[in-house]
């Protein structure tokens, strides 16, 4: 069942009450801002100022024949006089005709998320990848909407806030979002930091934690892209919400989900996989926005050698956050000034259709109000599966939130969970005991629902993709593209107890590359078992069955 907002907001913290403006410490530091530059012979006036939760935006109408640059130049000198942190000048502000002044304030002021989420702007919002961004340097909140973007690059240095940005983006998408509306594929080679969403239904798989499982998992992403472009044409449309709205009219309920392929650190996923990543990731970059696959990609690396000009032409939306030299400013925004910001949180945003950046304040979610937001959509989630398979029980619920509380979840959602087995017979203990289920037919029911814990799509079911021990894809199922020789190997293993590469390259007279290709595709359809070192591989179907199967292909 489908959780409210209501509900979820009533699990984030009450913001704390807040010190107001400082109206006489604006007004100081308008006549100080005066005083200090006309000590460097430049003359003119504060005109107005902005506060906002972080700093507060003095705009400042130099005298007629004054130069921007004898400003611009002055920030270090003007934070100097003014007992200040950094300053940051932005020169001249668009359509105004006055420079900007960005002056911290003494007292930060905190940026609730519960807040934004609350706001009836957020509210109001239609698209199902609407999110809260933050509050602007006068203090209204800025929200975004992915599908607009339609990918997004985030930047700066371990403690600046990306990772709470991206739990941000992540729960806001959330609030507004059923699993048939979109669904996620969470990549994250740190391994802890996105594990939180670990058995959300919204994902379309486990959390990938490994740069091999990663390159999969976009090259699985371009086909599904293939696919849905093929639907596209198909239905005579040119993006997947013009085909949705032609299923509504056929009142057809396979709606086509958008798709959000988080990355938490690109640089250290770039740098193991290289050129097996930079091809699927760019024609995902370049091609997926009008079937609804949408990259964000967050890296504490923004040098020249992972976001290269490819990427920057594919991603015109970005979000720098403290970085640590000009020149990391540079790469990620093509000007200086995100070496000035002052981290937890703040940002420059370059907006869609937009060069100018934006300064922002991103709002502050914990890991505990995500664990708990979370946690209570699995909660409904699980319910159902586990009622499907043991039926509704005395005691189901308390069964769950043990699950929860334990950390024992990812032993039924993915098979490489450390201590998984012993997890699941805990579990399975636990149904036993309360239903007078047999131990190992409830641990069976268990593996059967960690295979299919995550609901598939129909792209998914249509042309499903493994991952193989070197890391590549091949095509599963009688819907996929096999070597036109897969027929003949196949009756000629048949009958055998085992078979090998190197049978099937002196029986089809083929190299030994498309032999091994061959013998990878039969065990995709369960006609042979997987490969064990040097060792031929079991043949598992009958001569009869393996006749049957070749009759479909």
């Amino acid at each position: 069942p489908q959780v409210s907002p209501e509900a979820l907001l009533s699990l984030l913290s009450e913001p704390l009450v807040e010190a107001k403006v400082d109206e006489e410490e604006c007004k100081r530091n308008a006549r100080l801002i005066e005083e200090k530059l006309e000590e460097f012979g430049i003359r003119g006036r504060v005109v107005t100022y902005s506060p906002g939760p972080v700093v507060t935006r003095y705009e400042y109408e130099p005298a007629p024949g004054v130069k921007l640059s004898r400003i611009t130049g002055l920030a270090d000198d003007l934070a100097l006089r003014m007992k200040s942190e950094k300053i940051r000048i932005v020169a001249p502000l668009p359509k105004k005709g006055r420079v900007g002044i960005e002056v911290p304030n003494r007292e930060r002021r905190i940026v609730y998320f519960r807040d934004m989420v609350g706001h009836p702007e957020f509210q109001k919002m239609d698209s199902s990848l609407a999110f809260a961004l933050g509050v602007d340097t006068a203090g209204f909140p800025v929200y975004a909407d992915l599908s607009r973007m339609p990918h997004l690059l985030i930047a700066g240095t371990t403690g600046s806030g990306k990772s709470v940005c991206l739990n941000a983006l992540i729960t806001s998408i959330l609030f507004r979002a059923t699993p048939r509306q979109v669904r996620f594929v969470l990549v994250d080679p740190k391994i802890i930091e996105l594990s939180l969403y670990e058995g959300l239904p919204h994902l379309l798989r486990p959390v990938v934690k490994n740069s091999k499982e990663a390159v999969f998992v976009l090259k699985q992403a371009v086909r599904w892209m293939e696919l849905r472009y093929q639907h596209l044409a198909r239905d005579g449309v040119r993006d997947i919400e013009a085909h949705n709205r032609t299923l509504r009219k056929r009142r057809d309920p396979d709606f086509m989900p958008y798709i959000v392929i988080v990355i938490d650190e690109f640089a250290d996923l770039y740098l193991s996989s290289g050129r097996h990543i930079e091809e699927p990731f760019q024609r995902l970059a370049q091609m997926a926005r009008a079937v609804g696959i949408h990259l964000v990609v967050a890296t504490q690396r923004p040098t020249v050698d992972v976001i290269t000009g490819t990427i920057k032409a594919n991603f015109p939306v970005r979000i720098a956050f403290k970085v640590a030299s000009k020149v990391d400013s540079k790469t990620i925004l093509d000007m200086a000034g995100a070496e000035k910001l002052l981290g937890k949180g703040d940002m420059l945003f370059i907006p869609p259709g937009s060069s100018e950046p934006v300064r922002l304040h991103g709002p502050l979610i914990t890991g505990e109000e995500v664990r708990r937001i979370v946690a209570r959509l699995i909660h409904g989630y699980l319910k159902g599966k586990l009622e499907a398979l043991f039926g509704d029980f005395p005691g189901l619920d308390g069964v769950i939130e043990r699950i929860l509380e334990e950390g024992w979840l990812p032993a039924l959602t993915r098979e490489d969970e450390p201590g998984g087995e012993e997890k699941l017979s805990q579990i399975a203990r636990q149904i036993a005991r309360l239903t007078g289920v047999d131990l190992e037919e409830a641990e069976a029911r268990l593996r059967t629902l960690r295979e299919t814990y995550y609901e598939p799509i129909a792209e998914l079911e249509e042309v499903p993709v493994r991952l193989s021990g070197e890391g590549e894809e091949e095509v599963t199922g009688i819907t996929g593209d096999f070597d036109p020789l897969l027929p003949d190997a196949a009756m000629a293993i048949a009958g055998r107890k085992h078979a090998s590469a190197t049978y099937l390259q002196r029986r089809l007279k083929v190299g030994f590359a498309r032999a091994a290709r061959i013998m990878d595709q039969m065990e995709s359809l369960g006609i042979v078992g997987p490969g064990e070192g040097s060792k031929p591989r079991k043949v598992l179907k009958s001569p009869e069955e393996i006749e049957a199967l070749i009759r479909k292909l």
